[in-house]
């Protein structure tokens, strides 16, 4: 049994339905041997987004149990080793609150916000902290100490942190919500954190200072300390290794277009829950996973007869040649159902069938202007790729068997959602990555006033690194999500902060009369 959800139900809505239709189900007698389960796309999504809200707390908690233990192991020449966490938290907790005032909701897409923050909002914090430390080891003040902090490394915090919003500003291109909501969640988030750790940092930073509980160790080298230097040491004296990874960004730029894309959220879920594999289940029992196809019908009048009899032969022509095609429900079909199985053959005639349909029957497929109308398709939904290529079909189609004057029909509902989706995940990501890289060569030149050594050399590094993720994606066999799509763009935009940052302090340490 099919239990078909009203087109102006909300999504917030949804669950009551189908605590509704679960409490019906448990209060009809079955008969003996014989049990109900409520399944399908629906119900799957619901648990789906309420493992996510729970999993995000478990993803928050890991990311914080992580970075406690890489600053512990890392920053341990500082006493307050742990206090860019607590900071960079605040960030967080602010970005949170201004997602919940701006309404953008917490997605599959979104909710991946959170751990990136933290990590970039604990290296700015580390950048602030570790040079105030140096500040106060070399005799200075507290107030001095935070004066010099700004002056020294503020400038290359702020460079990174802009550069790393023009490399994230790249995804608001996207016309996919969840995308958008995601870059823009993005820019906002680095802003605040690298804000809480400019004021609030430094300020409780001077406040331990002046109450001498903040002192600084002698900083040894060690083992990471160690490996970077030898990393850096063994590339700098073979440029070959600069070479090979060029030659492999190459590559894997040009074999991008080869890594698949997957939107069937259902694969973004934990496989075992049990939502999943009921649903999972019913498809295997049927031998086929079911989903709607939507083909919207705008006319003046979508009873008239003209507009039913074309209606009549686009389902039968997709239900004959379409194998993927299971079931046509439209207004046509249910006026056959009344009909003994076949349209009256004059006007009239229909128009009286289309008369006596109840009321509830007709709004089903026609709205209350009678202007618009549906043909709901029952498809067997495949892999992505195979429910693209049938979409396209269908599309195909429509342009094909064209409807009559005055008549439009196209492709409508969550399927079109889907292909358009689709579409923008294959044709965007690339130029998504191109116009990150572009955003943040132009404000490093802005920023360095037209020096193209130091403007360009850190876009090549994030551009290779970019390059080479995509070499790790056929690897792995891994595809492309709505989430991963924006990879080139997140690479550049976190990559390039540590390249500035590095690159800057080289400078600086050059100034000072130490060799290259």
């Amino acid at each position: 049994m099919t239990v078909m959800l009203r087109g102006d139900v909300e999504t917030d809505e949804e669950p009551a339905v189908l605590e509704d239709v679960k409490r019906i189900v448990a209060w009809v007698p079955m008969p003996p041997g014989t049990s109900a389960q409520v399944t399908g796309s629906t119900a799957m999504m619901l648990e789906v987004q309420k493992e996510m809200t729970s999993s995000m707390v478990t993803m928050l908690a890991t990311a914080v149990v992580l970075m406690v233990l890489a600053l512990w192991l890392t920053f341990a020449h500082a006493r307050w080793r742990l206090l860019p966490l607590p900071i960079v938290l605040v960030g967080v907790v602010y970005t949170a609150g201004v997602m919940g005032v701006t309404g953008v909701p917490i997605t599959m897409v979104s909710m991946a916000v959170f751990p990136i923050l933290i990590g970039l909002g604990v290296e700015y914090a580390i950048q602030f902290q570790n040079r105030m430390m140096e500040e106060l080891g070399a005799g200075k003040g507290a107030g001095a100490a935070a004066v010099a902090t700004v002056k020294g490394i503020g400038p290359p915090v702020t460079y990174s942190v802009m550069c790393t919003c023009l490399g994230f500003a790249s995804i608001l291109t996207s016309p996919v919500p969840m995308v958008y909501d995601f870059g823009l969640m993005c820019l906002i988030g680095v802003i605040v954190c690298f804000l809480t750790a400019l004021f609030l940092l430094l300020a409780i930073l001077v406040i331990l200072a002046r109450r001498r509980s903040f002192t600084v160790k002698e900083q040894k080298s060690g083992v990471i300390e160690r490996v970077i230097e030898r990393v850096a040491e063994t590339t700098t004296r073979h440029p070959g290794v600069i070479i090979v990874a060029i030659i492999a960004m190459i590559a894997g730029y040009a074999l991008d277009p080869t890594i698949g894309v997957e939107i069937d959220q259902s694969t973004f879920a934990p496989q075992d829950l049990p939502s999943v594999v009921l649903f999972r289940s019913l498809s295997n029992v049927m031998g086929y996973k079911t989903g709607d196809m939507v083909v919207q019908v705008k006319a003046d009048d979508v009873t008239s007869p003209d507009v039913v009899r074309w209606t009549k032969d686009f389902s039968d022509y997709e239900q004959s040649n379409n194998p993927e095609v299971l079931a046509v429900n439209s207004l046509a079909t249910a006026v056959e159902a009344r009909t003994n199985g076949t349209l009256p053959s004059t006007s009239q005639g229909l128009r009286d069938a289309i008369a006596a349909l109840p009321p509830d029957e007709l709004d089903s497929y026609v709205d209350d202007f009678r202007g618009t109308g549906v043909i709901r398709m029952t498809i067997n939904t495949l892999d992505t790729e195979q429910l693209m290529s049938m979409l396209r079909r269908v599309e195909k189609d429509l342009q094909f068997l064209r409807p009559p004057a005055g008549m439009e029909a196209s492709l409508s509902g969550q399927q079109k959602v889907m292909l358009t989706t689709l579409g923008s995940l294959q044709g965007d990501r690339l130029a998504m990555t191109l116009e990150s890289g572009l955003l943040v060569l132009a404000g490093l030149l802005l920023v360095f006033r037209g020096n193209w050594v130091r403007a360009v050399v850190p876009v090549i590094a994030v551009i290779i690194v970019t390059g080479l993720s995509c070499i790790v994606m056929i690897l792995l066999h891994m595809k492309y999500t709505p989430l991963s799509v924006t990879l080139g763009a997140l690479t550049i935009g976190i990559g390039v902060d540590f390249s500035i940052l590095h690159m800057e302090r080289y400078y600086e340490e050059k100034s000072r009369g130490h060799p290259p």
